[in-house]
């Protein structure tokens, strides 16, 4: 009710929403002092835009009744207020200084939650080296977590209904428009598709199916390492090679149970 205030959804638009100046305009303060972190959050963000009273920079500091409610948000989990105050700790927004670990930290709470934003700025903050190592691999990873909740992925979810409705060709298509933007699941189910027989690739078939899990496996998905194994076993796509289909094997293995010992 006092985000509809705010926003003007069926009222006239008030910016005082939260502020207990009528029997409505309260709830967003009421909400907060229930517990929604959602109420806390969107408090923050109102002082800290100065939407509704003076602008207020340093909105997570707690030097007040209001302006310590993106740090109550963050501490009941809101993904949001996380991601928020990491960039504000990355940019120095509200504080003496900037602190980059600090940020990271924040960033990385929101990540593993699901905020896409965040696992794209922790992904650059590991890709460049501030505020941690340099490292590649985590970079890649949650590079590869964002693209997955893009709203490109909707493709894959199409290509999963073509699928079940016997509509494989159309299902290839998806999922290979899946993988074209990244997304390995795609790459391993178009393969997975011309290999059973379900959709036609043309003579070219056991190269493309080959091509396709190599790509799969790269980003860690182990039923196309096991798929790339097999190639070199059978020589399906490429020359037979018994020792280069033992060492995949060797290395699906060793994948199986280092996911077994985390599960």
């Amino acid at each position: 009710m006092g985000m509809m205030s705010l926003r003007g959804v069926g009222m006239p638009r008030n910016k005082s929403a939260y502020l207990c100046a009528g029997p409505i305009i309260c709830v967003c303060v009421q909400a907060a002092e229930r517990g929604y972190p959602d109420a806390y959050f969107y408090m923050g963000m109102m002082s800290l835009r100065g939407v509704g009273m003076p602008r207020n920079k340093s909105a997570h500091l707690c030097a007040g009744p209001i302006i310590c409610v993106c740090v109550q948000a963050a501490e009941q989990g809101y993904p949001d207020a996380y991601f928020y105050m990491g960039m504000m700790n990355l940019r120095g927004l509200g504080m003496r200084r900037k602190s980059v670990q600090r940020a990271l930290s924040y960033l990385t709470l929101a990540a593993h939650v699901g905020h896409v934003q965040a696992m794209y700025n922790t992904a650059m903050l590991h890709l460049t080296g501030k505020g941690t190592v340099r490292n590649c691999k985590p970079a890649s990873n949650l590079l590869k977590h964002a693209s997955e909740k893009s709203p490109t992925a909707a493709v894959l979810q199409e290509g999963h209904e073509l699928f079940f409705r016997g509509h494989y060709q159309q299902a290839l298509w998806k999922y290979l428009q899946a993988g074209e933007v990244g997304m390995e699941l795609g790459m391993a189910n178009a393969a997975w598709l011309m290999a059973r027989g379900y959709a036609q690739a043309g003579g070219l078939m056991p190269n493309v199916t080959f091509r396709l899990h190599k790509r799969s496996a790269a980003q860690g998905n182990v039923a196309s390492l096991l798929a790339m194994g097999d190639a070199y076993f059978y020589g399906s796509g490429v020359e037979l090679d018994w020792r280069r289909a033992s060492a995949i094997y060797y290395e699906v293995g060793g994948a199986w149970v280092q996911h077994g010992s985390t599960r």
